[in-house]
C-alpha cells in the first residue's frame, strides 16, 4: 500500500474546505435574503392574527352584553306586564260581581 503524499492529502482538504466554505457562504446568503424575511413575515402575520382575534373576540363580547342587556330588559317588561294583568284581573271580575 502506498501512503498518499501529504501535499496531495492536504490540497485536497484545502480544495474541500474551499467548497465547503462556498457551500456555506451560498447557505447564509440564502439565509439572509429569504429566511429571514419569511420569518419576519410570520411574525407579523402571528401579530396581526392575534389583534384580529383579540377585535373580533372584543366585538363578540360586546354584542354579547348588548343582547343580554336587552333580553333582561324584555323579561323584566315582561314580567311587569303579567303583574300588572295579574293585579288587573281580579279587579275587573269584581266589578262584573258588582254589575
Amino acid at each position: 500500500m502506498e501512503i498518499p503524499d501529504e501535499n496531495y492529502t492536504t490540497g485536497k482538504s484545502l480544495h474541500l474546505q474551499h467548497i465547503d466554505m462556498e457551500n456555506v457562504k451560498h447557505i447564509n446568503d440564502l439565509a439572509n435574503n429569504i429566511i429571514i424575511p419569511d420569518l419576519q413575515n410570520i411574525q407579523d402575520n402571528k401579530h396581526s392574527w392575534f389583534n384580529t382575534t383579540l377585535v373580533i373576540l372584543i366585538i363578540i363580547s360586546i354584542l354579547a352584553t348588548l343582547s343580554y342587556l336587552k333580553i333582561r330588559s324584555f323579561k323584566k317588561q315582561e314580567i311587569r306586564r303579567q303583574s300588572n294583568q295579574k293585579i288587573n284581573e281580579p279587579l275587573l271580575g269584581r266589578e262584573e260581581l258588582c254589575s
